[in-house]
């Protein structure tokens, strides 16, 4: 549910920043940006993200897991021995980019299809 409210979260963001960011697009695409370009920007505004996200994220879930599993393991009575696989850290990790871009694909492929002289003719 965690995953999916944080994936929810990072779409919305996109989709604002575009909507808030068109006029600035739409002069960088005025300037000589292409579609790949502009694909290329919304692709790194999410990878970012992603890359704030996991660098915090990441360890204080394993400080937050080990202290709850504790707790839970103290009370059950049981040990409390967290193993912590690196190769799926870094699995999460990727997995989180990976999910971070195909959510930009969708507000990037929006903010490429944009008419530079419309949004600019607004002003």
């Amino acid at each position: 549910f965690l995953g999916l409210l944080g994936v929810t979260a990072l779409g919305h963001g996109l989709v604002s920043a575009v909507h808030r960011r068109r006029r600035d697009l739409a002069l960088l695409k005025t300037l000589g940006f292409r579609r790949a370009q502009i694909f290329a920007t919304i692709a790194w505004q999410a990878t970012t993200v992603a890359l704030v996200a996991t660098m915090v994220g990441i360890p204080v879930g394993i400080v937050v897991g080990r202290v709850g599993w504790a707790f839970v393991a103290d009370g059950l009575g049981v040990a409390s021995l967290p193993d912590i696989v690196p190769l799926a850290v870094v699995g999460v990790a990727l997995g989180a980019f990976v999910l971070a871009n195909l959510v930009a694909w969708f507000p990037a492929r929006t903010a490429a299809r944009t008419r530079p002289a419309v949004i600019l003719r607004s002003e």
